[in-house]
């Protein structure tokens, strides 16, 4: 039995963008992968840490650290920082360090981010 991945989501002018990790599908993925890279950068001087525990791949830290930059709700977030929204639906439990990392993301950006999970 395969486990389903957990995928993130947010609607933006009536339109749903939905995210899976390390997704390479959107139109806007490059976009999206230059925000999220700003933001690492500024949220690692700030002093996050990713959480590597979390990843259960057998590869280097720097590569884990890369992998959950890729996480699907953070994903979404740059997305939806782009245009300005504020709200994030993701359909899997906290065990990635979004929440640490959307805490993050929402000070360096003088936003507030409302971050829903689903079961």
């Amino acid at each position: 039995m395969r486990k389903q991945p957990g995928y993130s989501w947010i609607e933006i002018n009536g339109k749903v963008h939905t995210f899976i990790v390390d997704d390479q599908v959107h139109l806007q993925i490059v976009e999206i992968c230059v925000e999220l890279e700003r933001f690492s950068v500024l949220m690692n001087e700030l002093g996050y840490a990713p959480e590597t525990r979390f990843v259960l791949h057998d590869v280097e830290e720097e590569e884990k650290a890369f992998h959950l930059c890729l996480h699907s709700a953070k994903l979404a977030i740059a997305l939806g920082l782009s245009k300005h929204l504020l709200v994030l639906h993701s359909k899997f439990t906290e065990t990635f360090g979004c929440h640490t990392a959307t805490k993050f993301i929402a000070k360096l950006s003088a936003r507030a981010i409302m971050l829903r999970y689903l079961k």
